[in-house]
């Protein structure tokens, strides 16, 4: 009797976390033992941030349904708790109608959440969780939010082999949890043949000289102060002449003051600005640029693969597993300038960076994760959970 075919549903909220999946949503595509139903809500849907709905329409998939959350300005204090709210309801009835058997999630989003609230309390919902275990000291609500995610989740793939371990710590069953490595380093390797030559004309910059991207995201607790670092840092790289790709920042509170201060530079000669960007094109970029400044996670997970150099202004990223490429620095115009100096120039800080191992494995993730998903029995002892603390 041939295998039933698992119903996979795989939720997106943002441009970003949409790169680092379509590799694996190409994969569960192609596989006969999988069907995929791809759910879009969060930044995707908003114009402020390019709409990116369309992008992943432009890629060839199908979209299942698209969930809005996000409503009226940024500004509004109950703007992520009422969206989390409505996109919890949102879910609960697309998986009540649609009966799927897996839900996989990635990372530490709040649209992720939504989705897993619903599966978790609907029962019978496989939830798998991409990224599990990871950690930083920052003490931002991304924190609380992965824990959360993982405490609801099945099964789980964790990019290194101390996110394994600390999932087990956790008190989840070591059966439970697979070492697969980052999967955004399977995203970023199409562009392991792109050339800085291309790149740099594509933007109408010189091929010789440094190139920087510039991606500082929000962090919630620490809202008042984000437009104020995000200007220290842009206004160094402007005195600096530095060639420099701008991406928007995601949609946390306090990302309209990040946005504010970066239109206020529109008229600098060496600024590119990008609201939204492709995976490719990013991954082009970051893989011919010289150093990617801000508070990005593609610093410290992506950009080690391709041997670039990552400045991580600001408390967000700090704890977190890093390789030998990362410089952690306040958001003080001498530190910044002091740090891309670092990584322009010091000849010992290049050398180690070339040499370092990346912990985030060398790709292949998005293979593994179909795998295993094909395998897996979804029955009465995967579906119950139990602490093994």
């Amino acid at each position: 009797m041939p295998q039933k075919t698992k119903k996979i549903v795989v939720v997106t909220g943002t441009r970003s976390e949409y790169g680092i999946l379509k590799p694996l949503l190409k994969r569960i595509k192609k596989s006969r033992k999988l069907e995929l139903s791809l759910l879009v809500t969060g930044m995707h849907l908003l114009w402020q941030f390019g709409y990116t709905a369309n992008e992943i329409k432009a890629d060839g998939f199908k979209i299942s349904a698209k969930i809005p959350m996000y409503k009226g300005s940024l500004k509004n204090k109950d703007y992520h708790g009422v969206a989390l709210g409505e996109a919890v309801v949102a879910f609960a009835k697309i998986f009540s109608k649609n009966k799927p058997d897996f839900l996989v999630v990635f990372g530490d989003r709040l649209e992720s959440l939504a989705a897993v609230l619903a599966a978790a309390n609907l029962g019978g919902i496989g939830i798998a969780h991409i990224h599990a275990g990871d950690k930083t000291d920052s003490g931002h609500i991304d924190e609380a939010i992965r824990s959360s995610i993982s405490r609801f989740s099945h099964i789980f793939f964790a990019p290194t082999n101390k996110c394994a371990e600390r999932l087990v710590k956790m008190g989840e069953n070591k059966w439970r949890v697979f070492n697969t490595g980052a999967l955004g380093i399977d995203a970023i390797m199409q562009a392991a043949k792109a050339k800085r030559e291309d790149v740099c004309k594509n933007l109408k910059f010189n091929p010789k000289k440094e190139l920087a991207i510039f991606l500082f995201h929000p962090v919630s607790i620490e809202a008042e102060k984000t437009g104020k670092r995000a200007k220290v840092i842009l206004s160094v790289l402007k005195e600096m002449s530095l060639q420099t790709v701008i991406i928007y920042p995601n949609n946390d509170a306090g990302a309209e003051s990040i946005i504010s201060e970066i239109n206020k530079f529109r008229k600098v000669e060496h600024f590119r600005f990008f609201p939204s960007i492709s995976s490719e094109i990013y991954a082009a970029m970051l893989k011919n640029c010289n150093f990617i400044i801000g508070n990005s996670s593609s610093g410290i997970i992506e950009a080690p693969a391709f041997k670039v150099a990552t400045i991580n202004v600001g408390s967000r990223n700090t704890g977190r597993e890093h390789a030998g490429n990362v410089l952690y620095v306040e958001a003080d115009p001498a530190c910044i300038k002091g740090a891309i100096k670092k990584v322009l120039n010091d000849k010992n800080f290049i050398g180690k960076m070339k040499k370092a191992k990346n912990p985030w494995g060398r790709g292949g993730t998005s293979e593994k994760i179909v795998k295993i998903l094909e395998d897996v029995k979804i029955d009465g002892k995967f579906i119950k959970k139990i602490n093994n603390y």
